[in-house]
């Protein structure tokens, strides 16, 4: 800074410097004005402003803990800008802060309602899960979700609404839940219902609002009309593809993202037909579950191959190739199925689960004794993350005695309880791949031990539901 430079000059610098929209210039101008003795000085409105600056560049410097003392410096100015409470909630998300981030959601939801919808939609499903160690400070939140007229900008919020119900149960609050339960309107959130014992008084599955297939048809016709209606929305198709996956409407899923793929890979930057165009790789994945579906294998995994090579929310796609690498293990072609996943490396814990009972399923078969225990005894050390893993990976080893002692254990913790018995549920399924008839094998096996339903039976039961589970090839 220029010695001479008065702080009225190294304002306009700095907000110069603003308008260029250079992140690095940005930051060095106002640092250099933040530190001018005079800058204390300023109207408060303007110091305001400057904090409020200096957040947005230190974020699109990737400097985050930076960004939110600059924000939390503009708040203690003033309180009353919407856009540094709604920068400080996902700030402090990112910084592993959940609880900072749902007390920032909170004051912004209270004063700022109409800003729900402009969230990221992820944040809200990720905030919920990341407060499980938070119980209170989660059921604010969703309940605070649920007083507001929120959809997710139309992508069905019944999933949030089965959270906090189950909550309330679990609390004996069951007004609470049985006026959570009018809001669950999503196939297997209702199937999440009917299988659970702790529902039992709150659910009566003889009535029409509970009929499972009449939930996924209302589903797909909810979104293909939100879909005609908005069809510049990638998330919405896409959302669109996975209720029709589910109902069986495996052709109605190839005819709407053979066009959307085909506008996609003729559209420039300049004429882009769609939002939410990082949502096209999921468009991919769900078109080659219904190739698979309709028995086009070979084209099912072309489509598979072409999606793993897409990039994933700005990075290296974790999700398709580990969608691949069990496919590859279905069909036999254990090699292959290594090879998928061979270079996946940054993902969630979820994603470690899958990548090892891919390994698992992919060394034991091609006789790799060695991996096989390996990647079992990572799935046994992490079974909360993914009970279903763990759980094939004991019965693609024929160790069924294990199985059923570890799906009881399951069954018995509440962190695990509602995955497992969704696990044990009987969906409308294809017959089984070539690798996969002996897993499928022991699988009926299993369920009929009457160990295994007397476990069930203690806390839920098994049905019967003519619907896709979520993602399946099968």
């Amino acid at each position: 800074m220029d010695a001479a430079a008065t702080v009225e000059e190294q304002l306009a610098i700095a907000f110069s410097a603003v308008d260029d929209n250079d992140p690095t210039a940005t930051g060095i101008a106002l640092t250099t004005l933040m530190a001018h003795p005079d800058f204390d000085a300023l109207p408060a409105d303007i110091r305001h402003a400057t904090f409020s600056a200096a957040g947005w560049s230190a974020i699109q410097r990737s400097e985050l803990a930076r960004a939110r003392d600059f924000y939390l410096a503009a708040i203690d100015l003033s309180a009353n800008e919407s856009h540094v409470w709604y920068q400080l909630a996902l700030l402090e998300f990112d910084l592993d802060n959940p609880e900072a981030s749902a007390d920032r959601l909170l004051h912004l939801l209270q004063h700022w309602p109409e800003l729900q919808e402009e969230l990221p939609d992820g944040y809200f499903a990720q905030l919920v899960r990341e407060l499980i160690p938070f119980p209170e400070t989660r059921l604010t939140v969703l309940h605070a979700l649920l007083a507001r007229p929120w959809t997710l900008n139309g992508l069905g919020t019944s999933h949030f609404w089965h959270e906090l119900a189950l909550m309330q149960v679990e609390r004996g609050d069951t007004d609470a839940a049985r006026a959570s339960i009018e809001h669950i309107d999503g196939p297997m959130d209702l199937v999440m219902l009917r299988i659970d014992r702790r529902f039992d008084a709150l659910v009566d599955p003889t009535l029409k609002r509970f009929d499972i297939q009449r939930a996924a048809r209302l589903r797909s016709d909810d979104l293909r009309t939100k879909a005609m209606l908005a069809p510049e929305r990638l998330d919405l198709l896409m959302e669109l593809t996975y209720a029709m996956l589910a109902a069986g409407e495996e052709r109605q899923v190839l005819a709407m993202t053979d066009a959307a793929l085909a506008a996609l890979s003729s559209a420039t930057v300049e004429s882009a037909l769609f939002e939410n165009i990082e949502d096209q790789v999921w468009l991919m994945n769900n078109r080659a579950i219904a190739l698979r579906r309709l028995d086009r294998i070979d084209e099912a995994l072309v489509q598979m191959e072409i999606a793993s090579g897409f990039a994933e929310n700005g990075g290296a796609n974790v999700s398709q190739a580990l969608n691949l690498g069990r496919f590859y293990c279905s069909l036999g072609r254990f090699p292959e199925a290594l090879a998928a996943i061979s270079s996946v490396n940054d993902m969630s814990d979820y994603g470690r689960m899958v990548r090892a009972a891919v390994q698992h399923c992919a060394m034991r078969r091609s006789g790799d004794a060695t991996g096989a225990d390996e990647a079992l005894a990572y799935l046994r050390d992490h079974s909360a993350t993914a009970p279903s893993a763990l759980l094939q990976a004991l019965l693609e080893a024929n160790h069924l005695d294990e199985a059923a002692g570890t799906l009881a254990s399951l069954l018995e913790s509440t962190e695990t309880r509602l995955d497992t018995l969704v696990w044990v549920q009987r969906f409308r399924s294809l017959p089984p791949l070539p690798a996969d008839h002996v897993y499928r094998s022991r699988r009926e096996e299993l369920l009929a031990r009457d160990d295994v339903i007397a476990a069930v039976e203690r806390v839920g039961r098994i049905g019967q539901y003519d619907i896709h589970a979520r993602s399946t090839l099968d």
